[in-house]
């Protein structure tokens, strides 16, 4: 029961992040700071969000590809 409270809260958190992401994405083609139009919970979201991303690519094991892994990081 709580594996499935965890992974609906999960769910629901990454639907917001991918929403979140879409009106970011829609702002910059408009040529709009994004910054000027998020509250500081929808900041906050997106920056946890990099967070886990920029985790998952140092933890992620790519077996073969670490010319990938190197050049990801180097992005940061």
């Amino acid at each position: 029961m709580l594996v499935e409270q965890v992974s609906k809260a999960f769910m629901r958190n990454l639907a917001q992040i991918r929403e979140l992401q879409r009106y970011v994405q829609i702002l910059r083609e408009a040529g709009r700071n994004p910054d000027d139009h998020l509250n500081n919970d929808q900041k906050e979201l997106l920056l946890s969000a990099e967070y886990y991303d920029r985790l998952n690519v140092a933890t992620a094991y790519f077996p073969g590809n670490m010319p990938i892994q190197a050049s990801l990081q180097q992005q940061q």
